[in-house]
């Protein structure tokens, strides 16, 4: 199953859910080391956590795992992840305040 269609089975997910909770859960006990040593909590915002959840239980290779947008980023900086022309199934960013910092990460799952 690939990132995108695994993802779009959490559609309509909402926080405070039991799916929500899930997410969350899996994702304390299946990244380990925790990135920065940081347990995710049910009232942190949730995006990049929920998309480290996809990477890893689909099995990514090098996946740029982390619960923050920024230091996602950094890890996909790191390794060579960026690209110019997105594809399905690729990350994308989202940088809405125009400050160059990421406020939002998800898995493109459809391309017009």
């Amino acid at each position: 199953m690939t990132y995108s269609e695994y993802g779009l089975k959490f559609v309509g997910c909402r926080e405070g859910d039991s799916r929500h909770h899930f997410i969350i859960d899996c994702y304390n006990k299946m990244v380990t080391p925790l990135p920065r040593n940081y347990k995710v909590t049910y009232r942190d915002s949730w995006c990049a956590t929920f998309v480290s959840y996809i990477l890893v239980s689909c099995n990514a290779v090098n996946p740029p795992v982390e619960c923050s947008c920024y230091y996602m980023r950094d890890k996909a900086r790191k390794n060579n992840q960026i690209v110019t022309s997105p594809r399905i199934n690729d990350i994308v960013m989202y940088d809405w305040d125009g400050n160059t910092s990421p406020d939002h990460v998800g898995i493109i799952t459809n391309i017009r």
